[in-house]
């Protein structure tokens, strides 16, 4: 990606909203002290995500005016409940930019962007799959406002063979920004 500088974003769990259809199981707190309480140990928070189905989650959020319109990286952070190495997840994405005066029933049609990332010995461990580099639709129309992304897990692709829940931490989107201010 070219530009003058990228911008990662993570959006806030707040902002995670169910499809109607084919919605992640469920939010999940994970306590990474192995089940005990222990006051120093970190709580990690996500949605799960089954081994069966392709379930999904939607989040958005507003885009700097700086932002070039262009391309977006994204990379998911997850954790398998229990795995070995030989096993793999494919976490999918797509996302469309909105801005004043556009439907807001308008779909993400733009082609899903798959990447799969390899589990290791273990169990709770924290996993950061390679960048996708996706293409928006709507993303070079003026006066862009908002982006909203869908992401799931494909559970029936190939490259995902993980038997176990695989848990969604969160995403970091990078953008290219063209100017270094927001005006």
């Amino acid at each position: 990606m070219s530009g003058v500088f990228a911008f990662g974003a993570w959006p806030p769990w707040g902002s995670v909203n169910h499809p109607i259809q084919h919605i992640a199981s469920e939010w999940v707190t994970l306590n990474t002290s192995g089940g005990t309480t222990v006051v120093d140990a970190q709580d990690l928070h996500g949605l799960l995500y089954d081994p069966s189905s392709r379930e999904h989650a939607q989040f958005s959020y507003k885009v700097p005016k700086s932002w070039d319109q262009t391309t977006v990286n994204f990379q998911v952070e997850w954790s398998a409940t229990d795995s070995t190495a030989t096993e793999s997840v494919a976490w999918g994405m797509r996302g469309i930019a909105l801005g004043d005066g556009v439907a807001a029933s308008s779909t993400a049609t733009a082609t899903d962007v798959l990447v799969s990332d390899a589990c290791q010995a273990g169990a709770n461990l924290i996993y950061f799959a390679p960048e996708g580099t996706l293409t928006l639709t709507n993303a070079t129309a003026t006066d862009i406002q908002r982006l909203f992304f869908d992401i799931y897990r494909d559970a029936t692709a190939t490259a995902d063979n993980y038997a176990g829940d695989a848990r969604l931490l969160g995403v970091t989107i990078y953008e290219d920004e063209d100017k270094r201010e927001d005006s």
